[in-house]
């Protein structure tokens, strides 16, 4: 597997865990009994699912977009270098 094929695929696991982290707060909302405006109700379901999903995708973006960054990095200076 490439670099640049890695890359992508940290991009979509970043894309999934963001989507996720919604998605559990949205689906904890009908739990919460007590909120106050504001956060409101998302916002307080969203504190009390934890912001941990969030932190994981921001680490696999980055790790995506390096990935994508190197292997460019790479084509570029081979295509320069059989010049």
């Amino acid at each position: 597997m490439s670099r640049r094929g890695l890359g992508f695929g940290f991009c979509a696991i970043a894309a999934f865990l963001y989507a996720i982290n919604y998605l559990a707060a949205v689906l904890f909302m009908p739990n919460i009994t007590a909120w106050r405006n504001p956060p409101g109700r998302l916002g307080t379901a969203y504190v009390a699912v934890g912001d941990q999903p969030l932190t994981i995708a921001i680490v696999a973006l980055i790790i995506g977009l390096v990935l994508i960054a190197c292997a460019e990095i790479g084509e570029r200076k081979n295509k320069s270098e059989g010049e």
